[in-house]
């Protein structure tokens, strides 16, 4: 499994068990994966998944305010 594959596996996993729909799971982790694209280095040493999870998530908390 690729770095991009194993990103965007896991943000949809884990933003499933968040309770977040499918739907809008996947679109975050698109936006997790273009984090990781955008990013020349994490935060934080190693932390590179945290910082696509934290974009994703951030992504798909405005989806859902965006539904209201």
């Amino acid at each position: 499994m690729n770095p991009t594959d194993f990103i965007f596996k896991n943000i949809t996993d884990l933003l499933v068990k968040d309770g977040y729909s499918r739907e809008i799971a996947l679109a975050s982790a698109n936006v997790g994966v273009d984090e990781y694209y955008r990013r020349p280095c994490p935060t934080q040493k190693g932390k590179i998944f945290d910082d696509c999870l934290d974009r994703a998530k951030k992504h798909a908390k405005g989806l859902i305010k965006s539904t209201h």
